[in-house]
């Protein structure tokens, strides 16, 4: 099964470098003691480790980096976007209609029919 074609390539380094610490400790296991081992592997292993993370981070310098969110505002005004239609409406102040401009109540008012 292949990954997608925009999947980002994620090679597995940390198997090789447990591979590796691996490999240390076995071949510098004497018979009856692992400390030998363990002394030889932070010899060895730790600055392994270091030189894989080291070249890991150098070979991601080149890697494309995906594009940088934008975002987009509408040309629109907030304030027009959900106001209603200019026309007459019920006086939010009393009984009679008011003039609503489409942004703004203005004075102009009248009695409903």
């Amino acid at each position: 099964m292949s990954a997608p074609p925009n999947a980002p390539n994620r090679n597995p380094w940390w198997a090789a470098v447990l591979i590796g610490m691996f490999a240390i400790f076995v071949l510098t296991r004497d018979g009856s003691s692992t400390s030998g081992a363990l002394t030889a592997m932070l010899i060895l292993g730790v600055p392994l480790v270091l030189v894989v993370l080291i070249v890991r981070a150098l070979y991601r310098v080149g890697e494309p980096r995906p594009a940088p969110i934008t975002f987009v505002t509408s040309s629109v005004p907030p304030d027009t976007r959900s106001a209603p239609p200019p026309g007459w409406y019920n006086n939010p102040d009393g009984a009679d209609e008011r003039w609503w401009d489409g942004r703004d109540w203005t004075a102009h008012t009248r009695r409903p029919n």
